[in-house]
């Protein structure tokens, strides 16, 4: 488990897990998901999360209470016809009596850098393995300073939010 925030006060935590944390799925069960007439519940997602290749699931908690989550699933896209890593947000959900007052805002702003250090790192190391195999693939990478590799780290961060597989 990574502890990705914590308040000040210790108050709000965020965390990433690989195991399903089952407070969030239970929050899932009992969410009402739609907006403005349409409104309806999903039941039997441990089936559709079961699909997801490689799941992390991201709680926020407040005072030990989970107070909303997400689950990201990292993928792999074609890119320039190189693999490269996506991560999809999908079931993202904050309790409703905490929706409206920056949670959801909290959440996916720190999930959002945990994520952007993960591709950072995984872009690191395709650069070494590129650079060391005499590939040209991400040769462009190759000459980045450690600052502009640190703007790189701090840079904008595009996630797709999607509510399907």
């Amino acid at each position: 488990m990574d502890i990705i925030y914590t308040s000040e006060n210790h108050e709000i935590v965020i965390q990433c897990d690989k195991a399903r944390d089952p407070e969030y799925m239970a929050l899932l069960d009992r969410t009402m998901w739609g907006t403005l007439d349409t409104k309806y519940t999903m039941h039997g997602l441990d089936h559709d999360i079961a699909m997801y290749k490689n799941p992390t699931f991201v709680c926020m908690r407040e005072n030990n209470r989970l107070i909303g989550g997400m689950v990201i699933n990292e993928k792999k896209i074609m890119l320039d016809r190189e693999n490269i890593p996506a991560f999809y947000v999908s079931l993202f959900v904050v309790v409703p009596e905490r929706a409206g007052r920056g949670y959801g805002t909290l959440l996916l702003r720190e999930t959002s850098s945990f994520v952007h250090g993960k591709i950072i790192r995984q872009m690191k190391r395709g650069i070494a393995s590129s650079v060391n195999s005499g590939a040209d693939a991400l040769g462009m990478y190759k000459n980045l300073t450690d600052d502009e590799i640190k703007d790189l780290e701090n840079g904008p961060l595009h996630i797709s939010v999607t509510d399907s597989l």
